[in-house]
C-alpha cells in the first residue's frame, strides 16, 4: 500500500508538471524566477507599455562590473520578475565600459568591447561591432518613381478640370461615377498613411487584438443603409450638414460645419506630418520636402478636378497602396527562414495571432473595447463625415450607393488581413535577423518604412514609398474637397444667396487652396517644433469633434422630442464629458468615440424634458 501510494503520488506530480508545461506553452507565460541582488535597471518600451529591465552584473577580480548575459523583466501583475532572452557572453561575462541604457523605441544597449543590443519587442540579442546605424540613400531611381506618380495625379486633375462646368459636377460628379469606383474611393479615404504605417507597426509590436476594431464597418453597413442613406439621398444635399438645419436649425448646421472644418484642417496637418516624419527617419528624404510634395500636388489636383478627380485619384491610389502592400508581404515571406511555414511557426509560438482577449479592462484594447470602439468610430465616419457621405451622392441612385458601401465594407476584410499580416511578418523577420534592426529608431511606426529601405531592391522600395504617399494623398484629397464643399454650401451659399453657380465653384477652388495651405503650414509647424509626441493629444481632440457631430445626427434621426436647444446642450455636454474622462480616467482613446456619442445623445435626450418636446 505504501509503495502504491508513493507511485500514485509520483504519477500525479508528473501529470501536474506536464499540465503546467502545457499551460505555459499555450499562454506563452514564462515562470517567474528569482532575481539575484544587485544589477543595473533600465526602463524601456516593450511594444505594449514601458517596462523595467534588470541587467545581470557581477564583479570581476579587479572590481569592475561585468555583464553576465542575463536580463530580467518586471511583471507588475504578479509583482515578480521573469528572465528573458540570454546573451552569449561566455562564462566570465564582459566588462562594462558604461552603464546600460535605452536606445530608440525598443533597444537596450550594453557596451563593452562590443555593443550588445537587446530588442524588447522580439526578445532577441544582436552584437554590433561597427556603427549602430547605417546611412540610407533614397536614390535617383526611387525619386523618379515618386515623381512619375505625382505627375500622374496632376494629369488626373487637369483632365477633370475641363469637365467641371457646374457646382453639381464639381461637388457630386453629376451623379455619374460608377458605384465600384465610389466604393474604392471610400476605402482609400479610410486607409490613410497613418493606417498604412500604424497597423503593421501595431501588429509587429503586439498582436492582432485590434483586428476587430477595423471590422466594425461590416456591422455598421446595414445600419447606414437602412437608417441614414435614404435620408441623404432624399434630401440630395451637397453638404451633409444641411440636414441639421432641416431637422434642427441653421445655428446647429453652422456650428457643426465650423467644427468639421476645424477638424479637417488639423487632420490634414497630421496626415501630412506623421508619414513624412516616418519616411524622413528611415529614407533620409527631407521632412519638409515630403510635406510640400504631398500637400501641393494634392491641393492642385483636387481643386482643379473636383470630386471626380478625387474619386478617380483614389482608385489609382487605392490600387497602388494595396498592390504595394501585397508585394511587400510576398517579399517578406521570401526573406523569412522557412518561408510561409516558418512565418506561421514563429508567429504562433510567440502568440502574435492572439485575437480574443476577454479581460475586463477599459484602459487596453481588449476584445470588447476594440469592438465597441470600432462600431462607434465606423458609425461616426459613415454617417457624419462629409468626406465619406459626399461620395454617397456621386453615383446615380440609391441602389448603386448601397453597392458602393457594401463593396467598401467587404474590401476592408482582406485589406485589414494584409496589413496585420505585414506587421506579423515584420516581427518574424526581425526576430530571425535582429542585427538588421535600426538601434536608434525613435518610433515603432517607422518599422515598415525601415524594412522597405533596407530589404527591398532599389526601385521597388521607391514604389512602396509612392504607396505611402498614395495612402496619405487619397485621404488628403477627400478632406480638402469635403471641406471646400462645406464652406461653399454652408457658408458662401448661405450668405451669398444670389451667387452664381460658376461663382460657387470659383469660391470652392479658392477655399481649397486656403484650407490645403493652412494644413501644409500647420504640418510644417509640427515638424519645426518636433512635437511628434503630441499625436495622442491631437487624436484626442479630433475624437472630441467627431463624436459630437455623430451625436447630432443620431439625435436627429432617432429622437423626435430632441429640439435645437436640447441638441446643442448634448453637443456641448459630450465635449465636456470627454474632457473630464480624459483628465480623470485612464480610458483607452479608442473608446472616446463611443463615450462621446452616447453622452451626446443621453444629455440631449434628458435636456429635452427640461426644454420641452422638440425645443
Amino acid at each position: 500500500m505504501i509503495i502504491f501510494a508513493e507511485t500514485e503520488t509520483l504519477t500525479m506530480k508528473r501529470i501536474l508538471l506536464l499540465f503546467s508545461i502545457l499551460f505555459l506553452s499555450i499562454t506563452g507565460t514564462r515562470a517567474a524566477t528569482a532575481v539575484p541582488e544587485g544589477g543595473l535597471q533600465v526602463r524601456q518600451h516593450d511594444g505594449r507599455e514601458y517596462a523595467t529591465y534588470r541587467i545581470g552584473t557581477e564583479k570581476d577580480a579587479g572590481g569592475r562590473d561585468c555583464f553576465n548575459g542575463h536580463i530580467w523583466k518586471y511583471i507588475p501583475g504578479s509583482d515578480s520578475w521573469e528572465e528573458v532572452a540570454t546573451a552569449d557572453v561566455g562564462d566570465a561575462g564582459v566588462p562594462l565600459t558604461e552603464d546600460p541604457a535605452a536606445s530608440g523605441s525598443a533597444h537596450i544597449l550594453i557596451r563593452s568591447d562590443k555593443t550588445y543590443a537587446y530588442h524588447t519587442i522580439t526578445d532577441t540579442w544582436s552584437v554590433r561591432d561597427g556603427p549602430l546605424e547605417s546611412p540610407v540613400s533614397f536614390g535617383w531611381a526611387n525619386y523618379a518613381i515618386v515623381v512619375l506618380y505625382l505627375l500622374l495625379l496632376m494629369g488626373v486633375g487637369f483632365y477633370f478640370s475641363r469637365r467641371n462646368d457646374s457646382s453639381d459636377r464639381f461637388f457630386k460628379g453629376g451623379g455619374k461615377i460608377p458605384w465600384w469606383a465610389a466604393g474604392i474611393s471610400i476605402l482609400a479615404t479610410a486607409l490613410s498613411a497613418i493606417t498604412f504605417l500604424s497597423i503593421p507597426a501595431k501588429a509587429y509590436a503586439t498582436d492582432w487584438g485590434m483586428f476587430i476594431f477595423n471590422m466594425g464597418i461590416i456591422l455598421i453597413v446595414p445600419v447606414v443603409i437602412h437608417f441614414y442613406l435614404p435620408l441623404f439621398r432624399k434630401l440630395k444635399v451637397a453638404s451633409v450638414y444641411e440636414y441639421l438645419e432641416t431637422r434642427f436649425s441653421g445655428s446647429v448646421r453652422l456650428i457643426a460645419s465650423a467644427f468639421f472644418c476645424l477638424f479637417m484642417v488639423a487632420r490634414i496637418a497630421i496626415i501630412l506630418f506623421l508619414p513624412s516624419l516616418a519616411l524622413n527617419t528611415v529614407t533620409g528624404i527631407d521632412i519638409y520636402l515630403c510635406i510640400l510634395l504631398m500637400g501641393i500636388v494634392t491641393i492642385l489636383y483636387c481643386t482643379m478636378g473636383g470630386i471626380e478627380a478625387v474619386v478617380w485619384g483614389d482608385v489609382i491610389q487605392g490600387a497602388l497602396l494595396v498592390g504595394g502592400a501585397i508585394l511587400s508581404l510576398v517579399w517578406m515571406m521570401r526573406g523569412i527562414d522557412g518561408g510561409v511555414s516558418g512565418f506561421f511557426q514563429v508567429a504562433t509560438q510567440d502568440q502574435k495571432f492572439h485575437l480574443l482577449n476577454f479581460k475586463f479592462d477599459w484602459t487596453q484594447p481588449v476584445f470588447w473595447v476594440a469592438l465597441i470602439g470600432g462600431l462607434s468610430n465606423s458609425l461616426l465616419t459613415y454617417t457624419s463625415d462629409q468626406s465619406v457621405v459626399q461620395k454617397y451622392l456621386t453615383v446615380k441612385d440609391t441602389r448603386d450607393t448601397k453597392r458602393s458601401i457594401w463593396l467598401n465594407g467587404l474590401l476592408t476584410i482582406p485589406t485589414t488581413l494584409i496589413f496585420f499580416s505585414i506587421g506579423t511578418a515584420l516581427y518574424v523577420f526581425f526576430k530571425q535577423h535582429p542585427d538588421l534592426l535600426n538601434v536608434g529608431m525613435s518610433n515603432t511606426d517607422s518599422i515598415f518604412p525601415h524594412y522597405m529601405m533596407c530589404q527591398l531592391p532599389n526601385g521597388l522600395n521607391g514604389l512602396l514609398v509612392a504607396a505611402v504617399f498614395a495612402a496619405a494623398m487619397s485621404t488628403l484629397s477627400s478632406n480638402i474637397n469635403s471641406t471646400t464643399t462645406v464652406l461653399s454650401e454652408d457658408f458662401y451659399g448661405r450668405f451669398r444667396r444670389n451667387a452664381s453657380d460658376r461663382g460657387k465653384v470659383r469660391f470652392a477652388r479658392i477655399a481649397g487652396l486656403v484650407v490645403g495651405g493652412l494644413g501644409v503650414a500647420m504640418a510644417i509647424a509640427l515638424a519645426t517644433f518636433d512635437i511628434a509626441s503630441l499625436w495622442d493629444q491631437f487624436n484626442f481632440f479630433l475624437g472630441l469633434l467627431t463624436s459630437g457631430l455623430g451625436g447630432l445626427f443620431l439625435m436627429g434621426i432617432s429622437a423626435r422630442r430632441i429640439g435645437t436647444r436640447a441638441a446643442l446642450t448634448g453637443f456641448v455636454g459630450s465635449f465636456i464629458t470627454l474632457l473630464i474622462i480624459h483628465a480623470l480616467t485612464p480610458a483607452s482613446p479608442i473608446l472616446y468615440g463611443f463615450l462621446g456619442l452616447v453622452s451626446c445623445f443621453l444629455i440631449g435626450y434628458l435636456s429635452s424634458f427640461i426644454y420641452g418636446y422638440g425645443r
